[in-house]
């Protein structure tokens, strides 16, 4: 992961040497200011809001992992071979950034030098940083560094006032040119290559990059990194993916509750129902109600089932009726008729006792009863 930029070599002003040979641990990278670059088209504004732009980047997960794993996150270079390997075709590396600091004057870097690196930079007069860095593009020409990719040390100055890694004294160069440039670089080039770096420098994780078929056996470190980089960016899309999906889980556990609680009213309400006709048909008396609606609850359909076999309960207190007796005699026998049939019917259809009884009025079992209770209803009230 990385900025949309333009990538720019911020070198340090050329020095002469004094006695003092020693790489210290901190360097200075790049110093706060407004610093043309060689061209003049553009001007680098590199301030206290860049640095932490930049120190973010390089504390991103995976450049960290990869500067734990030892795959040469942030190299220093002799030079940058690694984005113009056409001025430098030598792969040398002389150390590690390790850790970034801003200061007041500018940007540090934390290194972790090759033991030979003391020698190279005395030997070649390379004593400047010069670092490789992605820039955001500013507001007319101006330029913010955001991302550090790596470090070069060279002796030819871009910006004047960047510290040396080795106490020097600069000089003025406003009047050096580019044939001086061309004569320093290819004397670079022609030098010797030094020894390689040690291969087992991250084999762990490359051989196991190599056998997942993501990399090669000649894959260099920086395509080791940016493997890595792959696997993370994908972690992160299915990590998102799992949000996602998280997210949709919860609304669907919302509906279940919804329909959970909906699903209680409904039983709480089919209860009630069933507890209402138990009372009317005589099955159950008011006195058991609490006791049945209990039961009904525990087990619905059990409870139900048992108390539809059971038999109407009529009052037993002697009628005197007279003639009427085998009139009422013939309403009972339609009322227990038409209560087993509206039974049976609330079973079959799990519908409530009024859906039933409406039911009722019209089937062609029961019209004729409802029928026979009417007429009954008006023979009473005409006599």
């Amino acid at each position: 992961m990385k900025p949309k930029s333009n990538l720019l070599f911020a070198s340090g002003v050329a020095v002469a040497l004094n006695a003092d040979t020693t790489l210290p641990e901190w360097i200075q990278l790049a110093p706060f200011g407004r610093h043309p670059s060689r061209d003049k088209k553009s001007v680098q504004v590199f301030n206290a809001e860049a640095a932490q732009q930049v120190i973010q980047w390089f504390n991103f997960f995976p450049r960290r992992l990869g500067r734990l794993m030892g795959l040469n996150a942030c190299p220093v270079w002799v030079g940058h071979p690694d984005f113009a390997p056409e001025t430098w075709p030598d792969r040398r590396q002389l150390g590690n950034v390790q850790e970034l600091e801003a200061r007041e004057d500018g940007l540090y870097g934390r290194i972790t030098w090759n033991a030979d690196a003391s020698a190279i930079i005395n030997a070649e007069g390379h004593k400047f940083p010069s670092v490789a860095w992605d820039c955001d593009q500013g507001s007319d020409n101006e330029l913010h560094p955001a991302m550090l990719w790596s470090v070069g040390m060279w002796a030819k100055p871009n910006i004047k006032s960047v510290q040396p890694v080795i106490n020097a004294e600069g000089y003025d160069d406003e009047e050096e040119d580019d044939d001086d440039d061309d004569d320093d670089k290819k004397e670079d080039a022609d030098k010797n290559k030094p020894d390689p770096s040690d291969p087992s420098t991250g084999s762990k994780i490359k051989t196991l990059l190599v056998e997942a078929n993501l990399l090669t056996e000649d894959s260099e470190d920086d395509a080791v990194l940016a493997a890595i980089t792959d696997l993370l960016a994908a972690r992160s899309s299915a990590a998102a993916e799992a949000e996602t999906a998280t997210t949709q889980l919860n609304a669907v556990r919302e509906d279940i509750t919804t329909l959970q609680t909906q699903l209680t009213q409904l039983n709480a309400a089919r209860v009630e129902d069933a507890l209402t006709w138990l009372i009317e048909t005589g099955r159950v008396t008011k006195a058991d109600e609490a006791t049945i609606k209990t039961q009904l609850n525990a087990d619905f359909d059990k409870t139900l089932a048992n108390l539809r076999d059971k038999q109407i309960q009529l009052n037993s207190q002697p009628l005197k009726l007279g003639g009427h007796k085998p009139a009422v005699m013939a309403s009972h026998a339609r009322a227990a008729k038409l209560a087993d049939w509206i039974s049976n019917h609330m079973a079959q259809t799990n519908c409530d006792y009024d859906t039933a009884w409406s039911a009722s009025q019209t089937h062609s079992e029961t019209a004729a009863l409802h029928a026979a209770m009417q007429q009954a209803d008006a023979d009473r009230a005409a006599s």
